[in-house]
């Protein structure tokens, strides 16, 4: 779907609330009020501190302008955040929002997806060769509500994905490597380079990604407060060759798999098994007992196949909806 203009903007703020960008010193009360959500919508908490700050920590992020934070005027309260994070050069935008549960169906969902959508128009009229941009929103797969706005503003479902955990603990021991191949730590000052180009190499054709210089990968990956060098995982040849990564941070309570890859030459030969099976020996270690990632449903390279062998299952499930924005 293909708009050149947002027919809902502007849009008047709802009766008793106000809206504005998140600052530094909203952190705290946005992370009570994903807490909320989470609780209302899962039963158990999911985002966490480390996530809203890796998120915050995007170089491309600009607080005052890509975020948007709804107050409830007579309590002060939180009833809505939203962001909006900008790649490949403005052609694409990936969007996600959340109204607290006592502030659903009062217009506050709506009043966010304006702001994105006013946003995005300006990001299309900055893509270069007018090739405008698309805006990419996840959304939880129950929230029916949620995807109804979404359909009506022209937003089409392109994606299900999946969260998958599995419990871990004492008998989990670091794996047999497979042959000709030695599974060990990230060395941060010897492997960054090896590293970046073995994820860039590995994602290349995957849904949504979008390749990055070594500067961004670094500024993203390893130059945030999470970043734990122990965590990291690295699959090389006997001569050298890095031909599998991965990339774990502890997140709340829990372990985080953010990033598992085989370039495509070693696939098959269960390098990536033994990458995953390796980091929740590392966690069992630390004392972590429950390891999460994110997976697209419809993954070509056998992922979903590979964690559900590794003993995870699907806990959430997420949908990704997108709209095309060319300038005006």
């Amino acid at each position: 779907m293909t708009a050149r203009s947002a027919t809902h903007l502007p849009a008047d703020v709802p009766a008793g609330y106000s809206i504005r960008a998140a600052a530094r010193e909203d952190f705290d009360r946005i992370v009570a009020m994903l807490y909320a959500v989470d609780m209302a919508d899962w039963g158990a908490p999911d985002f966490t501190a480390e996530f809203l700050e890796f998120e915050w920590s995007m170089p491309q992020l600009d607080l005052s302008r890509d975020t948007w934070l709804v107050e409830d005027q007579t309590t002060g309260g939180v009833a809505g955040y939203s962001w909006l994070l900008a790649r490949d050069r403005h052609r694409q935008l990936d969007g996600w929002g959340v109204v607290h549960p006592e502030d659903r169906g009062r217009g506050v969902g709506s009043l966010l997806l304006n702001r994105i959508e006013a946003r995005a128009l300006e990001h299309a009229a900055q893509a270069p060769d007018g090739a405008g941009t698309t805006v990419r929103w996840g959304v939880i797969a129950p929230d029916v509500a949620v995807h109804q706005m979404l359909e009506a503003r022209g937003f089409v479902e392109e994606r299900h994905d999946w969260e998958m955990e599995r419990q871990v603990g004492p008998d989990d021991q670091d794996p047999a490597a497979p042959d000709g191949i030695t599974i060990r730590p990230f060395d941060a000052d010897a492997d960054a380079h090896a590293f970046h180009a073995v994820t860039e190499e590995s994602f290349a054709h995957h849904y949504g990604w979008v390749p990055r210089t070594f500067e961004e990968f670094a500024a993203v990956r390893i130059d945030r407060p999470a970043f734990d060098a122990g965590l990291w995982r690295v699959a090389v040849t006997q001569d050298g060759a890095m031909v599998g990564v991965l990339i774990a941070v502890v997140s709340g309570d829990r372990g985080f798999v953010e990033t598992l890859g085989v370039v495509p030459a070693w696939r098959g030969r269960g390098i990536g098994l033994a990458l995953l099976r390796s980091s929740f020996a590392e966690y069992a270690r630390r004392g972590i007992q429950t390891v999460a990632l994110d997976v697209d449903a419809q993954n070509a390279t056998g992922a979903v196949a590979l964690y559900e062998r590794a003993g995870m299952h699907v806990t959430r499930e997420y949908d990704t909806f997108a709209k095309r924005f060319l300038p005006p």
